[in-house]
This record gives C-alpha cells, sequence and structure tokens, in this order.
C-alpha cells in the first residue's frame, strides 16, 4: 500500500474536493490488521469531507473474500473519522467480468481508460455533492465563519442558501454541462470549480473552502 500524508503545516489550506482509492493491491499479500494501520494512517491524514472507495471487485473468490474484509475496515474507519465511501465494489460487481476483462490493462488487474471512467463515476455522487457544498461556502460564508465551523460550514452554508431565494439562483445547477462532461472536465482539469476564476482567484467572500 502507497501511503502519503498531507502536510499540515500553518498557512496551508486543504483540498476542496479530495477522493482516495487505495488497497486494492494489498489483496494478493493481504493481512487484516497491516491493512487496517495503513488505512487507520491514510485517512487521518486527508480532509474531513474526503471521499474514500470501497476495494473493487475482484470476481476470483478467495479474492472477493479478502475484499470483503477489507471493505469492512475501510467502511468502519471511514465511519469512525466521519468520511463518505464511494461504492466502488458495487459499480464494478454491476460491470461484470467480462467488460472488467476489456477494460483492464494487459495485466488484467489494472483498468484503463475505460476501467477507470467507471471507478471514477463511483465517486460522482459525492463529488458533486461536495462541489456544490463548496460553492454554497464560498457564497454564505465569510472564510472566518467556514474556519471556524469547520465541518458544520456545509450545513449552515445550505441552510442560508434555502432562505436566500434570490442568490440561491446563482448556485441553480441547470446551465452545468452533463454529469459525464463535468466528471470528465474534473478528471483533466478543465473546469474550476464554483466560485472562482479563470486565474483561480475567489469570487466572493468566502474564499477557499
Amino acid at each position: 500500500m502507497r501511503r502519503r500524508t498531507s502536510s499540515r503545516s500553518s498557512g496551508s489550506s486543504p483540498p476542496d474536493v479530495c477522493t482516495v482509492s487505495i488497497g486494492a493491491n494489498d489483496i494478493a499479500d493481504f493481512h487484516p490488521d497491516k491493512f487496517e494501520r495503513n488505512i487507520r494512517e491514510i485517512y487521518g491524514a486527508v480532509p474531513s469531507h474526503a471521499v474514500v472507495a470501497e476495494l473493487p471487485c475482484m470476481f476470483v473468490p478467495d479474492r472477493e473474500r479478502k475484499v470483503a474484509v477489507a471493505n469492512e475496515i475501510v467502511h468502519r474507519v471511514a465511519d469512525e473519522l466521519g468520511l463518505t465511501v464511494a461504492p466502488l465494489h458495487a459499480i464494478t460487481k454491476r460491470v461484470g467480468i467480462r467488460r472488467t476483462f476489456f477494460n483492464s490493462y494487459g495485466d488484467l488487474f489494472h483498468p484503463n481508460d475505460r476501467g477507470y471512467e467507471i471507478w471514477a463515476s463511483a465517486f460522482e455522487p459525492a463529488v458533486d455533492a461536495r462541489v456544490d457544498t463548496v460553492a454554497a461556502i464560498r457564497r454564505y460564508l465569510s472564510a472566518r465563519e467556514a474556519e471556524d465551523l469547520g465541518r458544520q460550514a456545509g450545513e449552515v452554508a445550505h441552510a442560508r442558501a434555502e432562505q436566500d431565494t434570490d442568490g440561491a439562483e446563482a448556485l441553480d445547477t441547470a446551465n452545468r454541462p452533463s454529469s459525464l462532461d463535468r466528471l470528465r472536465q474534473r478528471v483533466t482539469g478543465s473546469l474550476p470549480l464554483p466560485g472562482r476564476t479563470d486565474d483561480d482567484e475567489p469570487t466572493d467572500v468566502g474564499g477557499a473552502a
């Protein structure tokens, strides 16, 4: 398992959106205790709004038994830390073994571009929700308020949005690209988050979420 911890030096800002998909390579030599230690270290280093993925479906019975144990750990630790879990196992199982074969590289394990697009779709609902929350925070909270509120910032911002009928129109999603287009744009970095200009400057008092 590759581990990367985030720097938490003073003055640094956490990312607005954070996704984590890790652990599939550990199934070949799976040790539950070691897996949980690593998961706790990684999940403890990401922002509280991070979206973490289940391990994918591997179809082979022996591997699937290990994946079931690993995903129980993923859900349990994520729940303890308040992280959102993307249903990667359910998504990849629904695709089926035949399509998974054609959506893999030559090693028949790692996804190719089509396979990773399916993986990304498991994150899409949670990423959409997070983007909407970031937009609401930037419109209805100052940077200081958002920092002071912490995990509650999104809830407070959405509550203010519900009371502001006129202002909420600016957050209307009707003119967004399709969900698949938005997903591809996010992956390539071509879609700025709501509330930022092309120069990556905040467009309201909320600043970075």
